[in-house]
């Protein structure tokens, strides 16, 4: 008969603070993954296989990231796009700009002939 022990999710939390930073440097060296997604899910997925912590917690980590990494990718499109608008907005004032100087100069200079 095999005794297992029952993590509660305080105890699953303590461990996930106390060895997160063991496990991430551990899988960093061995993980040749540039995706931080699925690094956080492999640092969680070893957490849970080493029994520290409980099913639950792994299962709610899992959807914390992978909503966490949702909304992260949506923002970076967002502000990619917001930055290109002003960008044009910007080229587009300095064009603006020109043409006014230019047509000024052009005004000044029919009046002295």
């Amino acid at each position: 008969m095999s005794f297992s022990i029952t993590l509660t999710d305080k105890e699953s939390f303590d461990n996930y603070i106390d060895y997160k930073d063991d496990i991430e440097y551990k899988l960093c060296s061995t993980m040749n993954s540039d995706d931080s997604e699925s690094f956080d899910l492999a640092v969680v997925k070893e957490l849970y296989t080493m029994n520290i912590i409980n099913y639950e917690f792994y299962v709610k980590q899992c959807e914390n990231i992978k909503t966490i990494h949702k909304y992260r990718n949506s923002q970076s499109s967002y502000n990619i796009t917001l930055i290109c608008l002003l960008k044009i907005l910007l080229l587009i004032s300095f064009i603006i700009s020109i043409i006014l100087i230019l047509y000024k100069y052009k005004s000044m200079d029919r009046f002295e002939l």
